[in-house]
């Protein structure tokens, strides 16, 4: 972002970014409301997007001080803390990071040792647990073979075919004791070489956990004759592995139910919007290099905020609502993940959730400025009830492009859950660019997006009408 003239909220936007501490909240630029304010959003905005905040890329201390941000702005506005007494739900991930290059050397059944270069004639995947390992006998397998685990344990298997039969033949092998996989096929050139082999970051819970323990070596250049008299296989590794942590902002107001239905409390509506980003790309002094996600997806954190805002200072809802501020969703949605897989509340009590993606610009295929369409339109009664309230909501004009599927909703749904996602995002070209900045939102339309899932929230929080899947629905999303 290039500013030339700094107003006096920009100007302190950017000290208070520059000032922040890792072990202290900031305070909240704008004070909570509960209305609808364009000054609130833009202040909110200002400080999300800044340069100094260098795009929020999760396991950053710039995603860190979004995160110290977004639990002020709940604190202040009299949201309750949502994960056990406290804010942060810290999610925990395995962070792998190798000072020295992995050494790989193969030797034929005459004796000779071939020692691949790192980077260009070979590369590591499914690296968790990777470690030295020497002297492996090579068994070569076939995409259609017959090999039993008996015959593979323990050994370094020796892979050719394509990605779509590694894929089969591994669903059948996984469990199967493998040591080592060297994938090879004929054809594929060598790559770039690397100094460096990069850090890599896996989830440590669930079934995520323990995923990728067996090194997946793919080898490139012309390998043929070397690989066809192959007998032995021998890796050094000097991995280093240590647990680190990336923190949804989880806030709740506790519903009350009614007096016809007190057991209404139970149930929990997600609002949800994500607060990580891509970070910052190389360039000269000259050129813009933060990737600031002011529609992707600063735009679905503020009007979460301003929803936050203006229903704690309302009445209680029936329903209790969880706010729910998810990491590290650019990596892989993988602070939803954490989240489903531990939520605060029993899984089977929260009913349903909306989550908010890219609101700031508006999108002439739905009507325009403060006009909204609802990801998987056609599977729940939740776009016809907000229809009948009046709510600007229609259903999303690109099925093509698989959005349902593509935001943190869709964890949601994989668990049963009712699970869409309200947007306005039309296509626009700066998408995961350092155009998209604060510049180009329309707070305006933005604002209009805010009254219209203020509105929805509303009208789930008191319904009597529970959020529920058409007949048939979630297709193809819940576990066979």
């Amino acid at each position: 972002m290039h500013w030339t003239l700094l107003s006096p909220v920009f100007a302190g936007l950017l000290i208070s970014a520059s000032t922040l501490q890792t072990d202290s909240d900031p305070t909240p630029l704008a004070p909570a409301n509960a209305a609808i304010e364009i000054s609130s959003m833009k202040a909110h905005m200002g400080f999300l997007t800044s340069d100094e905040l260098r795009g929020r890329e999760a396991f950053t201390e710039d995603a860190l001080k979004a995160a110290q941000y977004l639990r002020a702005c709940l604190k202040q506005a009299g949201v309750a803390p949502g994960w056990n007494g406290e804010y942060f739900q810290p999610a925990p991930f395995e962070k792998v990071t190798e000072p020295v290059v992995p050494r790989l050397v193969l030797t034929g059944a005459d004796g000779k040792t071939h020692a691949l270069t790192y980077g260009s004639q070979f590369r590591v995947g499914g690296r968790r647990g990777l470690k030295s390992l020497d002297s492996l006998a090579v068994v070569p397998v076939q995409p259609e073979g017959q090999d039993t685990a008996d015959q593979l344990k323990g050994k370094a298997v020796l892979f050719q075919g394509s990605s779509r039969e590694w894929r089969t033949w591994w669903k059948q092998h996984s469990e199967d004791g493998i040591a080592l996989v060297l994938r090879y096929r004929t054809g594929k050139k060598e790559r770039k070489l690397l100094d460096r082999s990069p850090d890599r970051i896996t989830p440590a819970w669930g079934e995520r956990k323990g995923e990728g323990d067996v090194p997946v070596l793919t080898l490139y250049g012309e390998l043929d004759g070397m690989l066809a008299s192959v007998s032995t296989a021998s890796i050094e590794s000097q991995q280093k592995t240590e647990t680190i942590h990336e923190n949804n902002v989880v806030g709740v107001i506790p519903g009350v139910g009614t007096p016809e239905d007190p057991d209404m409390a139970k149930q929990v509506i997600v609002i949800s919007a994500h607060y990580d980003h891509v970070g910052t790309r190389s360039g000269g002094p000259e050129e813009d290099t933060v990737f600031n996600g002011a529609d992707d997806d600063a735009s679905g954190v503020v009007v979460l905020l301003e929803l936050a805002e203006a229903m704690a200072a309302g009445d209680p809802p029936a329903r209790t609502f969880v706010f729910l501020l998810a990491a590290a969703e650019e990596k892989g949605i993988l602070g939803t993940e954490y989240f489903v897989e531990n939520p605060p509340f029993p899984l089977e009590n929260i009913v349903c959730n909306l989550n908010l993606e890219m609101l700031g610009r508006p999108d002439d295929l739905v009507g325009g400025s403060g006009k909204l369409w609802l990801s998987g339109f056609e599977r729940s009664n939740l776009g016809p009830m907000f229809q009948a309230a009046g709510i600007p909501v229609v259903e999303d004009k690109r099925p093509e492009m698989n959005f349902f599927s593509r935001s943190d909703n869709i964890v949601f749904v994989r668990k049963g859950v009712v699970g869409q996602t309200l947007s306005s995002y039309n296509m626009h070209k700066d998408y995961h660019q350092v155009s998209d900045e604060m510049a180009t939102i329309d707070f305006e339309h933005l604002a209009g997006t805010a009254r219209g899932a203020l509105a929805a929230a509303l009208l789930l929080s008191n319904a009597k009408e529970r959020p529920s899947w058409n007949e048939g629905e979630p297709k193809g999303f819940l576990p066979k």
